[in-house]
This record gives structure tokens, sequence and C-alpha cells, in this order.
């Protein structure tokens, strides 16, 4: 759900990260999981694009949307977290379960 919502943001230019920034780089720091998990869940049809991030327009309607996006998608994230333990360095087995469950 999570992955799912951040590929399109990504895609139309909504989030809020730097010129270039690859998908697989802005997944992997989102859901604080290695880039190759991303790279071996997402093949196929699914496959990371290897395009940079390009943010959209910057219209008045177009920032406003951007900005209902990420804060929608900082809500996700924010349940997520909660409902994960933290931990250093690794992911648990419960969190990498959530997170195979949310891409």
């Amino acid at each position: 759900e999570l992955a799912e919502a951040t590929i399109r943001a990504f895609e139309r230019g909504m989030l809020s990260c730097p010129p270039g920034t690859t998908l697989r780089q802005y997944l992997a720091k989102t859901l604080h999981c290695d880039p190759m998990r991303l790279t071996k869940k997402f093949k196929g049809d699914k496959s990371l694009t290897k395009c940079g991030f390009k943010p959209c327009k910057q219209t008045p309607e177009l920032l406003e949307e951007a900005q209902c996006v990420r804060a929608a998608l900082a809500d996700q994230e924010r349940r997520l977290a909660s409902s994960q333990p933290l931990q250093k360095g690794k992911m648990t087995i419960e969190e990498e379960e959530l997170a195979e469950a949310t891409i």
C-alpha cells in the first residue's frame, strides 16, 4: 500500500526529494530496507525505473495536490513506523514481514 502510493507519487513528481533521486533509493529510505530487496521484489512488469526524480510543474494547483499527497504518505509512514519496533541497523523478522505485506 505505502510502496504503491509512493511509486505513483514519485512518477507524478509529487514528492519532496532532490531531482535525480532514483525510485529505488527513495523507496529504500522510506521503507527502511535494503535497495537490493526492492530490486528483487519489483522484477519484470513491476521493475523500478532507473530514471531520476523529476518534480512536477510548479503551478498552484499541482503544488497544492503535491502537498496533500505528501501529507497522506507521511501519515502512512507514521502508521507503519508505529506498528514496528525500532532496531538499529537491521529489520526484525516482524518488520520484514510487515514490509513484505506493505510492498
